[in-house]
């Protein structure tokens, strides 16, 4: 899709999703920026050398965190900052590679994250991305969200905040 719209002309991007914690630090319901990404998909591949690693815009990323902070205060969750893990592979995110990616200061897990960050660097668009946590997988066990009275609380502020990100960028 974003070969598309940059081929239609659209040259900057906020990406917007879920993903799961799985450093101890961040909780359900935290907002994750990633500054840049661990590659576990295939797209990416396509669009840049496997030695690169995968970034958003700095400029987008530095508009999302200020308009962010102010929706994550009033949420009262915790904005993010760092690495993504990006897997095509649902589920199959193993308890040693949860560990093992934690220990390198990733943050989170997603399925988008590195091939759309990817895509824009080899086209030279800026793009930012914006994760709502979903889950946590950094503990003994699973733990998902079951208040979706706040999920769409935090869903609601964080849309507007990415808004008003979308009119700085």
């Amino acid at each position: 899709m974003s070969e598309l719209l940059i081929a239609a002309g659209v040259k900057k991007f906020i990406v917007y999703g879920g993903a799961g914690a799985i450093h101890p630090l961040v909780k359900i319901f935290d907002i994750v920026v990633p500054t840049w990404g661990i590659r576990e998909e295939g797209t990416s591949y396509h669009y840049l050398p496997s030695d690169v690693v995968p970034k958003p815009s700095e400029k987008v990323v530095k508009i999302l965190n200020k308009e962010l902070s102010y929706a994550a205060q009033k949420l009262g969750v915790q904005l993010h900052t760092g690495g993504i893990w990006t897997t095509d592979a649902i589920f199959r995110e193993t308890r040693d590679k949860v560990r093992k990616y934690s220990s390198m200061n990733v943050l989170a897990v997603d399925m988008e994250s590195t091939a759309l960050m990817s895509v824009a660097m080899y086209r030279d668009v800026d793009l930012g991305v914006a994760l709502i946590v979903t889950d946590e997988l950094h503990g003994e066990t699973w733990k998902i969200h079951h208040d979706s009275a706040k999920a769409t609380k935090v869903e609601e502020e964080v849309t507007k905040a990415l808004f008003k990100a979308l009119t700085k960028i």
